[in-house]
This record gives C-alpha cells, structure tokens and sequence, in this order.
C-alpha cells in the first residue's frame, strides 16, 4: 500500500457579500455558479459565450457576465476563483495567477491545479455537511454523500432554526451552564425535536417552556416520550422510508405484531427492547404507557400503521407519528 497523503483541511468559508470568478460556461461552471450562490457570493463570469447551461443563471442579480473569455485581472477582488473550462493552457493560467496572489482556486477534473476541492455537500441550511476523498475517489464521496443524505430529515435545517429562535429564551430562563447543556441534549436527542420535525410547533413550545421552568429552579427535565406508528407495507426492507428508518434507529422500546418480518425489526437500533403485541388495544395501551414514562416507542404494524379511534384517545396526551407503509 502506498504512503497515504494528508487530507485537505475542511474549513466554511464565508462567502456572504463576496466576489467569486467563474471561468467558463459548461456544465460545471453552471454547477459552480449555483453552489456560491447559495452561499451569498456576487458570481463574475468569464467565458467568450453564454452557453445554455449558465443562461438561466443570467436572470440572478448576483451574477455578471463579463463579456469576454478570461483576462488576468479578472481575479483582482475575489475572493474565490474557479476554473472549468476544456482549455488545459487556459486552465493553467488562471490556477497559477489566483495562487500568485493568494486567492484560493479549484480547477474542475485537474486535482493537481487546485489549492482547494468542492466536496460533495449535504444540503440541510443552516446545517451543511461537506464530505470529500482529497480527490482520491469522488465517486466514493458521492456515495457517503447519499448515505448521509438519507440518515438525517430534509427538513433538519428547520429544526436549526428552532434552535436558534429558542436559544435567547433559554439562555434568560437557565443561568446554570450545565443546566442548558443538558436542555440542549434533551433538545436535540428526545421529544421536542420529533415535535418541530414533524411540525407540532406547539407541542415542541410548550415543552421547551416546561423544560425551562424545570431546569431554571435546579430541577430536572419530566420525562416526556413519543410515539411513533410505522406500517411495514409489503414487508420488505428495502421499500421502508428512509423516515421510518430513522425512527426505528431512536426508538427505545418496539411493540410489534408478530407478523413483522425479522428482516424489518432488525433494522432498529440493536439496544431497543423487542415486545410483541398482535392485539391492537393491547399494544395501543402498552405504548402509551411506556411514552408516558419518558420512552421513545415504535409500533410496527403489518401492512398500513394501525390508525384507528384508539390513536385519538384522551387517556393518551403523547403526541403521534404516523408513517404510512411503502411497498
């Protein structure tokens, strides 16, 4: 095996408000130009033509084109530059100008001409994940890219913002540092942010106000648990949401019919405690048992969920996750 060379060093760049140069107008230019501009850049770009892949992008106020191919003092100012263009002399030149003048620069397909890799990125605003081989194997980068994409919700960015809109009142309501370290443990690993994910707004406020009260007077936080009803479809593993995945890998207890295929219950996490229940009052009133004493708990039903009257029962106040079955 030959010596390993060391990683490029991930950082976030702030690109809000900056210049970055693009040269030239295929694919990967378009490609480019999307990507700094979800980050805030001002695009200049270079390129002899509009080709139709960067046309659309001529609509965005943050997007100049220069009106002619490359020239070297297009880099003055910017903060990035990017070359992807199938001129190897040109793509040279604009790699070793930039690096002259200390401006990171990433030259599309030419690891040897970037001081800096685009990574394959996990979009989830705020919260982005940048996964990259160095440029050893992208075709591996893109694959951990999707594992991660289907491991957390799309809709995780709101629960950032959750986040951020409750910090202030948790920062006035708990003066004791390791009281709002373990809020935000709670926060983030139990209940209230099933509720936001699943968009129960109000049942994630009125827990984050009685956690506060709680944790404010040196108390600890009342153990609230959630429920969660996954229909099992045709019985197939591989036709599951990747939703109901993510449950079964939080769930602590699972009460399932009998009938669920073991292939599906071995995909929970392999800590959760297996209890079978094939009647469907039974395991309604063991599962919100449980839930109430602070548990996270599955109920995995052949075919459909189990929806029915007893889902909507008053003796039950846990609030309800309902995943349709696929397959």
């Amino acid at each position: 095996m030959t010596d390993r060379k060391p990683p490029p060093f991930p950082i976030f760049l702030n690109l809000a408000g900056a210049q970055v140069l693009v040269v030239g107008s295929n694919d990967i230019a378009a490609r480019r130009v999307e990507a700094v501009l979800r980050a805030g850049a001002s695009v200049h770009l270079a390129a002899a033509a509009i080709n139709s892949p960067v046309a659309h992008l001529m609509d965005s106020d943050q997007v100049s084109w220069l009106g002619r191919a490359f020239q070297p003092d297009d880099i003055n100012g910017c903060r990035l530059v990017m070359a992807a263009t199938d001129d190897d002399a040109l793509n040279t030149q604009v790699s070793e100008l930039a690096q002259a003048a200390g401006i990171p620069v990433n030259v599309a397909d030419s690891l040897a001409l970037c001081s800096f890799i685009m990574p394959a990125i996990v979009d989830r605003a705020p919260i982005t994940a940048a996964i990259s081989s160095g440029g050893a194997a992208p075709v591996l980068a893109r694959r951990v890219k999707t594992a991660v994409e289907s491991a957390i919700p799309t809709n995780l960015g709101d629960l950032a913002a959750y986040a951020g809109s409750v910090r202030p009142q948790v920062n006035a309501g708990i003066g004791d540092g390791k009281a709002r370290r373990r809020f935000w443990q709670e926060f983030a690993d139990g209940p209230i942010a099933g509720h936001v994910l699943a968009g129960r707004m109000k049942d994630a406020d009125d827990l984050v106000e009685r956690a506060i009260a709680t944790l404010g007077s040196g108390g600890g936080i009342d153990p609230v648990g959630e429920i969660s009803i996954l229909g099992t479809g045709s019985g197939d593993p591989d036709l599951l949401t990747f939703r109901a995945l993510r449950l079964m890998q939080r769930g602590d207890i699972m009460v399932h019919d009998s009938a669920v295929p073991g292939a599906i219950l071995d995909l929970a996490r392999k800590d959760a405690e297996r209890i079978a229940d094939n009647d469907h009052a039974s395991a309604w009133n063991r599962v919100c048992q449980l839930a109430s004493e602070g548990q996270s708990v599955l109920w995995l039903t052949v075919g459909p969920p189990a929806i029915s009257d007893m889902t909507n029962r008053k003796d039950c106040p846990i609030a309800v996750t309902t995943v349709p079955a696929a397959g």
